[in-house]
């Protein structure tokens, strides 16, 4: 089914985050619903993980929000020296704004390209390893990473489904003309769905930030028009921008 372009994009993720993406969807005179799917609250580490943490000769960290939330609770002195791994640029410059330098970061921007990656560098082999991550985190790194490494993980926030819509959301997919909705994670795909059940089909036009999301967008009937790689708000915006300049869009 071919649709005019878009002139609404929603955005899921939570306010504070992706910013450049925000400013670029403005940039390009498109108007923009934040309408956060979800958020997150901090999980308070008990005597148990801070050893996990303590002991750990390698420390991953997957998200900017667990950067933040291990340096609020262990402080930057205690992680100076360690050795980190980080996922992305956006986590290590979390962690280099308190004064703590990542030593490693993969060239991929998800779970399983990560791991690939350190499985053929030995980088974390025969170590112990500590993952840092949220409560809703796949068992990826521990799937992957088990038999080379002594390995443990640390969930230190925890993701909570936002329970309301928003009118501005109602109305606009109540217009003809459907808006773009962004999803940059499984949880905020569900947490949509059981807000505005019964306002949208499956055609409505979305994008999605990398495969986890997508097949959580699948399994609910979308087809993300974009799976972004790699998995960044910039490249979303990058995909966006040439979704908005075609003259009609295909939606499945």
């Amino acid at each position: 089914m071919k649709i005019q372009p878009f002139k609404t994009v929603i955005l899921t993720h939570p306010s504070d985050s992706g910013s450049i993406l925000k400013e670029g969807l403005f940039k390009l005179g498109l108007n923009v619903i934040e309408d956060p799917m979800i958020d997150t609250i901090p999980m308070q580490l008990s005597s148990a993980d801070f050893k996990l943490i303590d002991d750990a000769e390698v420390l991953i960290l997957t998200s900017k929000r667990g950067a933040a939330e291990l340096i609020g609770q262990c402080g930057a002195d205690r992680l100076q020296g360690r050795f980190i791994i980080c996922i992305g640029t956006k986590t290590a410059q979390e962690l280099l704004n308190a004064g703590v330098r990542a030593n490693w970061l993969p060239q991929g921007q998800t779970a399983n390209q990560m791991c690939d990656e350190l499985l053929r560098n030995k980088l974390v082999h025969g170590k112990k390893v500590t993952a840092v991550v949220g409560q809703l985190a796949e068992p990826t790194l521990h799937q992957a990473l088990h038999q080379i490494c002594e390995f443990s993980r640390v969930d230190i926030y925890q993701t909570i489904d936002v329970k309301s819509s928003n009118p501005f959301t109602i109305q606009a997919l109540e217009q003809t003309n459907p808006p773009l909705v962004c999803f940059t994670s499984a949880s905020a795909v569900r947490s949509f769905a059981q807000n505005y059940e019964g306002l949208f089909s499956a055609s409505l036009p979305s994008v999605s930030i990398g495969p986890v999301t997508t097949v959580a967008l699948n399994q609910l009937g979308f087809k993300p028009l974009v799976t972004t790689n790699p998995s960044t708000y910039e490249e979303l915006l990058k995909q966006i921008t040439v979704l908005s300049s075609k003259k009609m869009l295909n939606v499945r």
